[in-house]
């Protein structure tokens, strides 16, 4: 339930993981489907990769930066 004006906000995966069938992504057209009522939906890629962002340590916000390609999560502002 939420009131008008209220926001939703949804924190995935953008790609499968190999190694866990468990963990599947969520797509943008996924996100729309699931809330077709919702007036305006905001996208942003964030979080890079953890086996990269682990590699890179102190440099994780420069990395971030300049590779936005590595973002491995997408959230998403659902606004009704």
């Amino acid at each position: 339930m939420l009131k008008p004006g209220g926001i939703i906000l949804s924190y995935d995966f953008t790609y499968n993981n190999p190694c866990n069938k468990d963990v599947r992504k969520l797509t943008r057209a996924e996100i729309k489907k699931l809330f077709p009522n919702h007036r305006e939906i905001q996208f942003k890629r964030v979080t890079l990769a953890p086996p990269v962002a682990r590699r890179v340590g102190k440099l994780y916000d420069l990395v971030n930066f300049l590779c936005p390609m590595l973002r491995t999560h997408l959230i998403a502002a659902i606004k009704k």
